[in-house]
């Protein structure tokens, strides 16, 4: 789960430049062949940390996809976590999308179809929407 949150992260960051300097901390340095990480040990930890924590918030929403006001209660933490971080905007959510796609059909393997794509991508949007609905602190958008 670490190195699909790094790799997720490695992603978005090499597309998207600005992204990177809403992370100080993690501030890796990427290349267009992948992360160099840095010389100081302590924030190529923090930047896989960050990976984790990430994938192991959306591996928790994804197993409680049954329990919708608890994955929407989950998510709109997270994106309200996103405030503390000066420079960052709403948008860059938006950035996670492909990255995460990429990761689910590689994950998948064989198992990904054109369905699981669909779902997949109805996945990410409810997220990246949710996301932005907790970062702005809309309490009342989704209808249940």
């Amino acid at each position: 789960m670490q190195a699909s949150g790094v790799t997720l992260f490695v992603d978005i960051f090499k597309s998207n430049k600005e992204v990177i300097n809403a992370f100080p901390k993690l501030n890796p340095n990427i290349t267009s062949s992948g992360m160099k990480y840095p010389k100081d040990k302590a924030i190529n930890e923090a930047f896989q940390e960050h990976g984790m924590k990430v994938m192991a918030r959306v591996d928790e929403v994804l197993h409680n996809l049954d329990q919708l006001n608890l994955c929407v209660s989950l998510i709109r933490q997270t994106g309200a976590y996103h405030r503390r971080f000066q420079g960052f905007k709403p948008k860059y959510f938006k950035h996670f999308e492909e990255p995460f796609l990429v990761m689910v059909k590689n994950s998948l393997g064989k198992r990904y179809t054109p369905q699981m794509e669909v779902v997949y991508q109805a996945i990410a949007n409810f997220l990246i929407q949710t996301l932005i609905e907790g970062y702005n602190g809309d309490k009342n958008s989704v209808d249940f």
